[in-house]
């Protein structure tokens, strides 16, 4: 009984189109990153994230149509795994999107072959509108879309826009057509038009010499209406090589055939024209082609995108641009030219391209699989704008249903050939693909300046993500780690304030004492007559930009900026908290009311409040400045809450009053109403504070967010939309409480909500025994952050030495911190990245140094010699070389960055895996020492087998250089061994080391002068993908015939099998995971799948251990490169015993956590999950489709739980047989079971 919890969202940006989806007035950005979906709008040259969908299934295909009946917004088809499509549009009303209809074709399409699934089916939209495709090999599904059939009064349903889909073979379209290669509907045809490209023979290059020309186009018309198909076109003996279509818009129109070694333009008469790119072209076709070979350019992985007038855009794999230009004579292209794009400095930071966007002509969005995407705007250079005057065509001998096939083309036209340049003004961030992990401290000093290092017990999770000059050493951290500049130390202190950055003001409440500090002098303590020490600020702060006001328990003062008293007005009543802001105090007293007063010169007014308000009994209120409830400018707001949970809502130019309908009940969307007459609503107050802010500083209009502080600690937070006049609520990436009180750290120390503006930001401070950040980027909702594993009770902006961007917080110890910001806020932890400048692929820490060790990968070409090292026989010098690889290690120290020692290895040579472990040094005493252990591949030649090696270094201390001193460490080489097969893997076991060549692992024994022993070997089927340890148990993954479970032991020296798993799976990594005592293994195969099994001997089904059992499976969908096993850490149970999880990476830069639950947990998230999973989910996807035997998806769970509203939720866990606490607790225990990394 396992649970799935995805805690990094996948960053890599898969597809992207742009479209009317929410807005008439300007187009969307509609990004898809694997199985989320963000709709963005470019505001100010920058991106900003209109909304997103967590989708419970993976996005393969994406496009837009207009669906003019429906809306006058366009809608979505969405293509998921395997072949469903769902045709969703954008309601206003919910702010979210709508599921129109679904069309499932994956039964038909598994009916229809003879052969296993291999690769995904693509998705298709005829320009015109009127049909999707969607085609899986020679498997082709037409859905017919209606757009003029109906009257614009007749009463229509979704289904009358959608005809019958018609699911045929290819050579139901013509005859000849089989084995599909691509795709695509053409332009400027008034049915729909098809272009298929298809193999009609099979080659390869070596048997080029017989068959080159193996590809056929064809362009076919279809009539769905009729069930029938008609070749216009078809041309044989294309390239072999060719395997993508582009259709292109007029003027250009007809399509490019894009091939490894050549690009093909057909027009719409059949006519060719192609340029070969390389000097390969000439081998691999007998086509007549321009001739720019000197480019030597491949095109394979290429993409493509028209640009306007006679231009296409060709960006390759490796981030070089290309320009695709034509010569026009009338319609007719007379040339083509390819050109290399030398102006743009940003040529290779797109390194596989997997996606071109145009939007609204003005921008560019370009995404990328190994690196960020980016946001191009066009800046024009210089305009020559042409008016081409077309006449009418002279009149074709065309039979008549072939002249009913295209567009008038009668209508003047206005090219555009525009000189631009693309100038790079947002970056979207991708943390993938993740090659490799490892566990370790980015903050191991003891004490930071003077004071304890609250990060120093962080453990963060550091991966190697990206290729080429952008791949990076990339850090998740547990909890934000502030670099600290300076500290204090006071004697007693509750709070402190900030004024003008000159003054700094501390209240201690237990000793009714308040203090000034002059912040520019050096924190010198500051004496004034007029300012009372002996007294207790609630809050201090600059009105109106000439005054001060300070709100004491019984008193109110207003002072000059030099603390000379101006006025004070003495209270009958406690004070309880105070809002000080927009020329306004606002006082919530013990008694439950509300005073606000204003000030106007020197003089400090009192404020009517609304009759209506007067009567309730209020427990907080805040003010702010926007536009609500439909208001169309600027108001000063005053927000006050009631013990009936009600939050209310007047200004000063009004006697009315508006409450948030909703908001009492958690309502996923609560209105702004006036208020008529109150409610009969129980007293039961559970929120505590209130907080109304825009995140964006510099945005106009910027989204407001509502948060809400609940008394048990929990964060709920709102978001305002449709004129500021709804609420809709936001599921939060983190539990920070719970109801009933069940979750003591959450209430131990007194939460507050605290706005500040640092580094050009706005931020929520969340105080208390674990503090939060809540950080909003352009490109993020909301989310929050541990901020340090340690208490916080205050914090203000503090400008030290001129640094706006810093800030000081005061721990309970009455420790000061005078810290910045420094990382990347756009995941659900906090990132840190170094770009290392080449493609780094492993990474280890090394525990006794404190350092990280990092191997890299280095392009070269690649030299074919022989045994002997002369060249082989058949070498063509006159061609571009082959690339291979060879290897450098890398010290880094992860504090500050600086790499401090480098290995260069030989050509060829390549690190597979690093592993940094303790190894047994004397047999005698046991002791262990840390070693770097390197495995190595040295790949020559196919004819030549394939050597390893296996390197131990210790990294040792050494005495700097003195213009130098950061570099005090360095690699020392202990042992080396040349062996047959590459080193693959390395793992430790029982204080020796374990390596893998091909299809053998051998365990060896490190001896006292430093020489290794071969203990033990064990081998597999075919070859090791991975090979991990637990004790003395071992795991090995073979890449085609699953797990083996093996034992180790050291007297006699022997590995003994105990347990394989008898399906044959591809095997990309495993890791064991221990609960209690039993052994259950999980594995990430090809599929995208995670795979828990068990080995349990008592069961008869294990053949005595022999088969290991499958427990579950869970599609995760993307690659898992690696697992880390760490223990699991118990928040409220302590069993006492051993409990493992496990952490997993992917290719899509997502993380996520398998946790082994006991039963009672597991039978309460499983009745909550057959709860949750009735309502209508994104997309109308089964969210429980990805799931098989006992596994959890949380993710689901808790963000349909806590979007439902109280009502709802109760009567939920009434049927799961607990309470609201005991549900939460049950979530906050797995949610908290990675605690361990921030103890």
């Amino acid at each position: 009984m396992d649970v799935f919890q995805e805690i990094v969202d996948p960053s890599l940006v898969t597809s992207s189109l742009s479209c009317h989806f929410t807005s008439i007035e300007q187009k969307d950005l509609i990004v898809v990153k694997n199985t989320i979906l963000q709709i963005f709008q470019i505001i100010d040259n920058k991106l900003q994230l209109i909304n997103e969908f967590l989708i419970n299934g993976k996005i393969i295909g994406i496009k837009s149509i207009s669906l003019s009946k429906i809306s006058k917004l366009d809608s979505l088809i969405v293509l998921t795994e395997f072949a469903k499509i769902s045709i969703v549009a954008f309601d206003e009303n919910i702010n979210s999107i709508q599921t129109i209809s679904l069309h499932y074709y994956e039964t038909e399409i598994q009916n229809r072959l003879t052969s296993p699934i291999v690769g995904q089916p693509q998705l298709k939209i005829d320009p015109n509108n009127t049909v999707s495709l969607v085609h899986y090999r020679d498997i082709l599904c037409f859905l017919p879309l209606y757009q003029d059939d109906f009257e614009d009064d007749e009463l229509i349903s979704n289904d009358q826009f959608f005809g019958n889909s018609s699911i045929v073979q290819s050579k139901h379209l013509h005859q000849s057509i089989s084995n599909i290669i691509d795709c695509t509907f053409l332009y400027n045809y008034r049915d729909p038009t098809l272009a298929i490209i298809y193999n009609s023979d099979f080659t390869w290059g070596a048997d080029l010499s017989n068959k080159k020309d193996t590809v056929n186009f064809i362009i076919i018309s279809i009539d769905l209406t009729n069930g029938s198909a008609t070749p216009i076109i078809n041309v044989e003996n294309l390239p072999y090589d060719t395997y993508k279509l582009y259709p292109l818009p007029s003027p250009l129109n007809g399509v490019l055939l894009m091939g490894c070694n050549q690009i093909i333009h057909i027009d719409t008469q059949g006519n060719i024209k192609g340029i070969a790119t390389n000097v390969f072209a000439k081998n691999t076709t007998n086509q007549q082609l321009l001739d720019q070979s000197d480019l030597q350019l491949f095109l394979e992985f290429s993409e493509m995108e028209y640009l306007g007038g006679n231009d296409v855009l060709i960006i390759n794999k490796l981030g070089i641009w290309y320009k695709l230009k034509f010569e026009l004579d009338g319609k007719i292209i007379k040339n083509l030219k390819l050109e290399r794009e030398l102006n743009q400095n940003f040529q290779d930071e797109l390194i596989w391209c997997n996606g071109i966007t145009s939007i609204d002509d003005n921008y560019l969005f370009i995404s990328s699989t190994s690196s960020d995407s980016i946001l191009f705007n066009k800046v024009k250079a210089e305009n020559e704008t042409i008016q081409l005057n077309q006449q009418r065509k002279t009149k074709r001998d065309l039979d008549e249903d072939e002249d009913m096939l295209y567009e008038d083309e009668n209508e003047e036209i206005n090219l555009s050939n525009q000189k631009f340049q693309l100038v790079k003004t947002d970056t979207m961030i991708n943390n993938g693909p993740i090659t490799s992990s490892t566990l370790g401290k980015l903050s191991p000093n003891e004490t930071v300046q003077g004071l304890v290092n609250p990060s120093v017990d962080d453990i963060s999770l550091i991966t190697t993500t990206g290729e080429g000059k952008n791949s990076s050493i990339t850090c998740f951290k547990p909890t934000i780690q502030p670099l600290i500049h300076s500290t204090l130390k006071f004697t007693k202190i509750q709070k402190s304030w900030n004024l003008l950055n000159k003054y700094l003001i501390t209240t201690d409440s237990s000793n009714y004492k308040s203090e000034i500090f002059l912040i520019q002098q050096n924190f010198k303590n500051f004496q004034t007559l007029d300012f009372r020490n002996n007294n207790i600020t609630v809050n201090i702060d600059v009105l109106n930009g000439d005054k001060i006001v300070q709100v004491c328990l019984n008193n109110l003062y207003l002072f000059d900026l030099n603390f000379r008293k101006l006025l004070q007005i003495n209270f009958d009543f406690e004070v309880l908290n105070a809002k000080i802001s927009n020329g306004f105090i606002l006082i919530t007293t013990s008694k439950g009311e509300n005073k606000i007063f204003e000030l106007i010169g020197k003089k400090i007014n009192r404020v009517k409040i609304p009759k209506l308000i007067t009567e309730l009994i209020l427990n907080f209120g805040i003010i702010t400045k926007a536009k609500l409830a439909g208001f169309d400018e600027d108001e000063i707001w005053f927000l006050i809450t009631t013990i009936k949970n009600q939050i209310l809502l007047f200004n000063k130019k009004s006697d009315k009053v508006w409450v948030i309908q909703g908001i009492n009940k958690l309502s996923d969307i609560c209105t702004i109403q006036e208020l008529i007459q109150q409610e009969n609503l129980i007293p039961d107050p559970w929120i505590k504070e209130i907080s109304l802010m825009e995140f964006d500083n510099n945005i106009k209009n910027a989204d407001l967010f509502l948060t809400i502080l609940t008394i048990g600690g929990e964060i709920i937070q709102y978001r305002l939309f449709s004129n500021n006049s709804k609420l809709q609520k936001l599921p939060m990436n983190i539990i920070t409480g719970a109801p009933e009180n069940v979750y003591s750290e959450s209430t131990i120390l007194e939460r507050k909500l605290i706005q500040l503006n640092i580094q050009n930001r706005k931020i929520l401070f969340v105080s208390g025994q674990q503090p939060y950040l809540i950080i909003k980027t352009p490109q993020t909702f909301p989310k929050i952050f541990k901020f340090t594993s340690k208490n916080a009770i205050s914090i203000c902006p503090i400008n030290e030495d001129g640094k706006e961007e810093r800030f000081m917080y005061i721990d309970t110890s009455q420790n000061a911190r005078i810290c910045s910001l420094n990382e990347n806020y756009e995941s659900n932890l906090p990132i840190t990245k170094f770009k290392v400048g080449k493609t780094v692929n492993n990474v280890a820490f090394n525990e006794t140094s404190n350092l990280l060790t990092v191997s890299s990968l280095i392009k070269h070409d690649y030299q074919a010699i022989d045994e002997d090292g002369e060249e082989i026989v058949g070498t063509e010098q006159d061609k571009p070389k082959a690339e291979n690889y060879s290897s450098e290690l890398y010290l880094i120290n992860p504090i500050n960055w600086i790499i401090i020692d480098t290995i260069k290895f030989e050509p060829n040579e390549v690190v597979n895996d690093i592993k940094s472990n303790f190894l047994t040094i004397s047999s005698r005493s046991k002791r262990q020492k840390e070693f770097l252990i390197l495995g190595l591949g040295k790949y020559r030649m196919e004819d030549l087998s394939v050597y390893g090696v296996f390197k131990l270094y210790d990294i040792i201390s050494i005495v700097p250089d003195p213009s130098h001193p950061e570099i005090n460490f360095k690699f020392k080489e202990i042992s080396n061994e040349l062996i047959k097969g590459a080193v693959t893997k390395i793992s430790e076991i029982s204080g020796r080391f374990l390596i893998s060549q091909g299809q053998k692992i051998i365990i060896r024994d490190l001896q006292q002068d430093n020489s290794t022993v071969p203990v033990a070997f064990y081998d597999i089927p075919t070859n090791i993908s991975d090979a991990k340890s637990f004790s003395n148990l071992v795991l090995l993954a073979d890449e085609l015939k699953s797990i083996h479970l093996l034992a180790f032991d050291a007297e006699p020296y022997r590995l003994i099998s105990l347990g394989k798993d008898l399906k044959n799976d591809y095997v990309m990594s495993a890791d064991f995971l221990v609960n209690n005592g039993d052994i259950n293994l999980i594995i990430g195969n090809e599929d995208e799948e995670v795979r828990v099994l068990r080995y349990d001997p008592d069961d008869v089904n294990s053949l005595l251990g022999q088969r290991l059992l499958e427990k579950s499976k869970i599609k995760v969908y993307a690659g898992i490169n690696s697992f880390i096993n760490f223990p699991k850490f118990e928040t409220f149970e302590k069993s006492g015993k051993d409990s493992f999880q496990d952490i997993g990476i992917t290719t899509t830069g997502s993380i996520f956590k398998i946790i082994p639950i006991d039963e009672i947990n597991y039978r309460t998230l499983y009745i909550l999950q057959q709860q949750l999973d009735k309502a209508a989910p994104y997309l109308g996807l089964n969210p429980k489709e990805r799931l098989e035997g006992l596994i959890i998806n949380f993710n689901f769970i808790k963000n349909s739980f806590m979007k439902l509203d109280l009502d709802k939720r109760s009567n939920v866990c009434g049927k799961v047989g607990k309470s609201d606490g005991e549900v939460f607790k049950s979530l906050i225990e797995i949610e908290n079971s990675l605690k361990g990394l921030c103890p």
